[in-house]
């Protein structure tokens, strides 16, 4: 249930409209999947160890497995001397390895199972063997070269939390504890709408940006394209709710005369959350529910269509998928120059896209704006050139060349 003070006609502060968005994204279910496919899902559940790992102790480098007390007193002149009585290999089972007596070793590979009987791993390079004798030149302190039972991942322990990510190392990390399965949140699938009669047979560029954003963040995504006609729109929407778990319609949100996608949504029970927001571009973006699943309107201009998506529709697919993580990491960065605005505009959070360089110091934000470097590269160009986004804040007059602020990531390198 939604709050009906949340009602509203009016354009909401940036802050205020991403946490009506991120309160009501709803998680939309679990599933049980194998660990193969689990790469970048979302945890549902502590995943506990079932097993130690390693599940007896192991040698931590290539040598012999001895009885440390059995080295007190060895001298280069008076070494002591321990029979090598076989090997054992990662592969060798732990069952067969028998206990070793006080004056035996055992020559083992790293990963190798240690016999019972012994406490240390004397290494090879320090290790004088001679046919099947070991000669011992010096003392071996005990539990040296060993990794315990448990000593990686105990028992009982959680490995990972519930909302985590899962990312290679910690697949290889369950991998190691025999999970074959986990239970992950289930990815929400994204529909597509596009609007306007200007479009051509293909689908409209701003399409094809959504839904590369969204396959980069393994949503799987369907489309529509229709005209500016409202029985084509409340069908195609109507259609994209059927099928998907979140809609994103593309343009019609302003108050012009073809701008139809309000009134569509309004004819299949579109309960508004957001109607407008003070952000710069993307102002016209509108938000809301529709038969219980998220439906975020986004502006048809380029610009304010893909800084729209990053910063509200972003974050809420990613919580449906689970994710209690930023969506767009961040990173402080110095402003490589000054950044003003008029006092008319401090109403509104503007978003400013950035190139990112690094010095040998700090990482460096480059504002791509203003009319010489839109002259130079022209706007769109500009803003395909962006690795970062820079929020100036509501009330924020301006930012100085020099200061240190939060970007949030395009990008996870940058030249």
């Amino acid at each position: 249930m939604t709050d009906p003070s949340w009602e509203t006609d009016s354009p909401l502060p940036f802050r205020m409209a991403l946490d009506r968005i991120l309160e009501t994204a709803r998680t939309i279910g679990i599933e049980r999947i194998p660990i193969e496919a689990a790469l970048g899902r979302i945890a549902a559940r502590d995943l506990i160890a079932p097993i130690d790992v390693p599940a007896h102790p192991i040698a931590l480098r290539d040598g012999y497995a001895l009885c440390a007390g059995e080295t007190r007193g060895a001298a280069l002149m008076e070494p002591k001397r321990l029979r090598i009585v076989r090997q054992a290999f990662p592969e060798t089972p732990a069952t067969q390895m028998p206990e070793i007596a006080p004056d035996e070793a055992v020559q083992v590979a790293t990963g190798a199972p240690m016999p019972p009987g012994a406490d240390t791993v004397l290494t090879a390079e320090r290790a004088d063997a001679r046919g099947d004798e070991l000669l011992i030149t010096a003392p071996v302190r005990a539990g040296s070269g060993i990794l315990p039972a448990g000593g990686d991942v105990r028992r009982g322990t959680p490995i990972v939390s519930e909302g985590s990510a899962l990312h290679p190392m910690r697949l290889g990390l369950l991998a190691t504890t025999g999970l074959e399965h986990i239970e992950a949140f289930r990815v929400p699938r994204v529909g597509i709408v596009a609007t306007g009669d200007e479009f051509p047979a293909r689908p409209p560029s701003n399409l094809i940006t959504l839904a590369a954003w969204c396959e980069r963040f393994r949503f799987p995504v369907r489309h529509w394209v229709c005209r500016d006609d409202p029985p084509a729109i409340v069908h195609a929407v109507l259609s994209a709710l059927r099928e998907c778990d979140a809609v994103l319609t593309i343009g019609g949100t302003g108050p012009g005369s073809r701008d139809l996608i309000r009134d569509a949504l309004g004819e299949i029970g579109w309960h508004t959350l957001v109607d407008g927001v003070q952000l710069r571009p993307g102002r016209t973006t509108r938000y809301g529910l529709a038969r219980n699943k998220p439906v975020f309107a986004l502006p048809g201009r380029p610009t304010a269509n893909e800084t729209a998506f990053l910063l509200l529709a972003l974050p809420g697919l990613a919580q449906l998928a689970g994710s209690r993580a930023r969506a767009l990491p961040e990173v402080p960065a110095r402003l490589a120059r000054d950044l003003r605005r008029g006092r008319e505009r401090e109403q509104s959070t503007r978003a400013i896209k950035v190139h990112l360089y690094a010095d040998d110091y700090f990482l460096h934000a480059v504002p791509l704006v203003g009319r010489a470097l839109q002259k130079e590269r022209g706007r769109l160009q500009a803003a395909a050139a962006g690795q970062g986004i820079v929020l100036l804040e509501e009330g924020d007059v301006g930012l100085r060349r020099g200061d240190v602020l939060p970007v949030l990531l395009l990008e996870r390198s940058w030249a």
